[in-house]
C-alpha cells in the first residue's frame, strides 16, 4: 500500500533512475511538482534516530554561484557525491552546470575563480531540470554540505519557484560540526580543514571537487564519532546541542 501511495514518480526517485526521471519530468511540471513534494514529505517524516551513523547514506553537495546573495544571485553549478558505509563513493557522483537566466552575467571574479565562461553556462541545462535530477540522486540520503546555509538558500529559491518545495530539513553542516569538534577552528573554512586533517587537496571552486573534499572530511568525522561512542544519528544530534568537546585527534 505504501508503494501505491508513493506513486510512479516516487518509485523512480527511490531507485535513482535518472534517465527515467528526466523522461517523466518531460510529462509536465504539475506531475513533477507533485512527486517532488511527496518525496520531501517522506524524507522529512523518516525516523533515523536509532540508525547507525556509519550505515546511513549521505549525499555531500556543493554549489557555485554568481555571488553570495541568494536573493539576487544565482546558481551556476551543482556537484555531489555519495557516502555509503562511511566511504566516499567517487564512482557515484552528480555534476552539472546550470544555464544563466536571460540577461544575467557572471562577474569577472567568479569567472576567474571557477574557470567557467558565460558561453559554457549559456549552453547548460535549465535549473529546473538540474534540480529534478539532483533531487533524484539524493532522494534516499541525508544531505551534507560545508557552510550549508549558503548552498541551501541558493537551492531553495529555484526549488520553491519551480516546484513549490524546499530541501529536506535534515542537512548536516560540516563547518558547524568542525567548530563543535574543535572550538579553535574559527570560521572552519574548507581549506583550513583539509590542511588540518591532512586531506589531499583538489582544485578548488568547482562544485564537484569541493563536494569531494567535504565528503572526505565527513568520512573522517564519521570515524571519529565512532571512536568517541557517537554511534547512532540520535547520539550525533544530541551531541551537536551540548557543550561536550570530543575532537582531540587533529
Amino acid at each position: 500500500m505504501k508503494q501505491q501511495r508513493l506513486g510512479w514518480f516516487q518509485r523512480l526517485l527511490k531507485n535513482r533512475d535518472v534517465t527515467a526521471l528526466l523522461a517523466a519530468s518531460a510529462e509536465g511540471s504539475v506531475a513533477t511538482e507533485a512527486a517532488l513534494r511527496q518525496m520531501v514529505r517522506e524524507i522529512n517524516r523518516r525516523d533515523i534516530w536509532e540508525e547507525p551513523l556509519d550505515r546511513l547514506t549521505y549525499v555531500v553537495f556543493d554549489t557555485e554561484t554568481t555571488g553570495f546573495d541568494w536573493r539576487t544571485d544565482a546558481l551556476i553549478e551543482i556537484g555531489a557525491v555519495r557516502v555509503e558505509n562511511g566511504q566516499v563513493r567517487e564512482d557515484q557522483t552528480f555534476s552539472s552546470l546550470i544555464a544563466l537566466e536571460p540577461g544575467r552575467r557572471v562577474p569577472e571574479v567568479v569567472r576567474r575563480i571557477t574557470g567557467l565562461s558565460e558561453q559554457e553556462l549559456w549552453r547548460a541545462p535549465k535549473v529546473q531540470d538540474v534540480l529534478s535530477r539532483f533531487m533524484a540522486f539524493s532522494s534516499d540520503a541525508v544531505l551534507v554540505a560545508h557552510h550549508a546555509g549558503h548552498d541551501v538558500n541558493f537551492l531553495n529559491v529555484p526549488l520553491n519557484q519551480f516546484y513549490g518545495i524546499e530541501l529536506p530539513r535534515r542537512v548536516v553542516d560540516t563547518a558547524q560540526v568542525a567548530r563543535r569538534l574543535w572550538p579553535d577552528t574559527g570560521e572552519a573554512t574548507l581549506d583550513y580543514l583539509i590542511e588540518r586533517m591532512a586531506i589531499p587537496p583538489l582544485t578548488r571552486h568547482r562544485a564537484l571537487n569541493d563536494a569531494l573534499l567535504t565528503a572526505r572530511i565527513w568520512s573522517v568525522f564519521l570515524t571519529l564519532f565512532t571512536r568517541k561512542g557517537l554511534t547512532r544519528w540520535g547520539d550525533f544530534f544530541t551531541w551537536m546541542k551540548t557543550d561536550v568537546v570530543i575532537g582531540d585527534e587533529y
